[in-house]
């Protein structure tokens, strides 16, 4: 429906957005046919309870990005923190969002993205992270940790998808190269 809309906007404005942006939508695109994604905003999904029961809304998902690289607390986690935050306590969230919510959900975004650096063109620095001081093995095997973390969250969801399937940038943002690497399972190939 709408990706990623700005924290600043808002719930009321944007949910009322969603319910008239669903009519207009379903006018050529009937549920039978066609699904409608709606994003959480970066949002507690707990601001959208109710609404996906509302008339009309119908065959509809939730969707949500998840990335630990963006915010002051992630940039500082160590990488049992990171593990611990994907493997736990996304994966129970994902629960909870569908059965609060009624709806199917997707983790519509996500990478093993955690040096916030490679986005340094719009995200201020400083640019430390959690594999910063390890050695080549030791990074290695915390991406792999990290990515079996996240996809024991995800697996939660109706589906995911990962960002992007391939970048120039870095490999922990690229799908391709995140199981060439080995830190995503031989099975994605």
């Amino acid at each position: 429906m709408l990706n990623e809309p700005h924290l600043d906007v808002p719930t009321d404005l944007l949910k009322d957005y969603y319910r008239r942006a669903n009519l207009a939508i379903r006018v050529h695109c009937p549920p039978d046919r066609v699904a409608v994604m709606f994003h959480d905003g970066f949002r507690s999904h707990r601001e959208f309870l109710g609404l996906f029961q509302e008339p009309g809304f119908l065959n509809v998902l939730f969707d949500v990005h998840r990335y630990q690289c963006f915010e002051r607390a992630d940039i500082d986690m160590d990488i049992h923190g990171h593990l611990h935050k994907a493997g736990q306590l996304w994966k129970d969230e994902a629960l909870e969002i569908q059965r609060d919510l009624g709806v199917p959900a997707i983790s519509g975004e996500w990478s093993l993205g955690l040096d916030l650096k490679v986005v340094s063109l719009w995200a201020p620095g400083p640019y430390n992270h959690a594999l910063e001081h390890m050695d080549a093995f030791q990074e290695h095997v915390a991406y792999r940790g990290y990515a079996a973390a996240q996809l024991l969250a995800f697996e939660r969801y109706r589906g995911w998808f990962f960002w992007s399937y391939r970048t120039e940038t870095t490999p922990a943002w690229s799908f391709r190269d995140s199981v060439e690497r080995g830190w995503l399972p031989e099975r994605f190939q």
